[in-house]
């Protein structure tokens, strides 16, 4: 370390001269130097040079050295002065130590319980992130089942609507098909019915169907209320006449077939009427 003189060749008294009153005052009393605090600057700094200097001339003072320093105020002290400063100082410099331990402690306390309620408040956070995305879920799931609810039910009515008209259509059809039936079968039946009558009048209307009298000897037959009747006499009297005998079985067997013709249309006639 350079020096500015040589009678303090353990420290500047440059560097000395440059130290604010605070540290000065600090440095004499961490060196034993009693008065420290009382003193102004200039004296401080001379009894700090000559703390330095009786150290380095065998506990002599400076020439320019205060008279509290020559009264054994200064490094110029016994050893047992040096001593007790000596332990003082480790004393000192081991309370430091611990208080700048305590100091790294408190910090590191701190810091760790600034870490915990950091992570604290992430883990919260986290949580919290969760739960909204949990509850976000459970929303999106309910929605998208109501959806799909809405949807079914939509596609059911549709349905429902769909087969109802079809039904309703169906209806219509075979409603329409029976009335067309319907009215084909009245047409058939009065066409049938035309017919029958057309029939009838025609049967009616020829000689040899409705009535026919014969002579039998002395009797007449109503063929129309006796289709079935055939007297002896009219045999007799056939068989006298010869050819006559093969018409009148002829004439007999047309009548009776007309009138069964006739019969059977007029028991359809009346089933139809029903």
């Amino acid at each position: 370390m350079a020096n500015s003189t040589a009678d303090t060749p353990d420290v500047s008294e440059t560097k000395l001269a440059k130290m604010r009153i605070k540290d000065l005052r600090e440095h004499a009393r961490e060196r034993g130097i009693e008065g420290a605090d009382d003193m102004h600057k200039p004296e401080l700094l001379l009894m700090v040079k000559d703390w330095h200097y009786a150290r380095a001339h065998d506990g002599q003072h400076r020439p320019d050295a205060p008279p509290a320093a020559r009264n054994g105020g200064s490094a110029g002290k016994s050893d047992s002065s040096k001593a007790d400063a000596k332990k003082k100082d480790e004393k000192k410099k081991a309370d430091a130590e611990a208080k700048k331990k305590a100091d790294e402690k408190k910090k590191a306390d701190a810091k760790k319980k600034d870490e915990d309620k950091k992570k604290a408040d992430a883990k919260k956070a986290e949580d919290e992130k969760k739960k909204k995305a949990e509850a976000k879920k459970a929303e999106d799931e309910k929605k998208k089942k109501a959806e799909a609810k809405k949807a079914e039910d939509e596609k059911k009515k549709a349905e429902a609507k769909k087969k109802a008209d079809e039904k309703k259509k169906a209806e219509a059809k075979k409603k329409e098909k029976a009335e067309d039936d319907g009215k084909r079968d009245r047409k058939k039946v009065a066409a049938k019915s035309d017919s029958k009558e057309t029939e009838v009048k025609a049967v009616a209307k020829k000689p040899d169907s409705k009535s026919e009298s014969r002579k039998s000897g002395s009797k007449k037959i109503d063929l129309e209320k006796q289709p079935d009747a055939e007297p002896r006499g009219m045999k007799i009297n056939i068989k006298k006449s010869g050819k006559g005998r093969d018409d009148a079985h002829r004439t007999v067997a047309a009548i009776r077939h007309r009138l069964a013709q006739v019969e059977d249309a007029l028991d359809d006639l009346e089933a139809d009427l029903r």
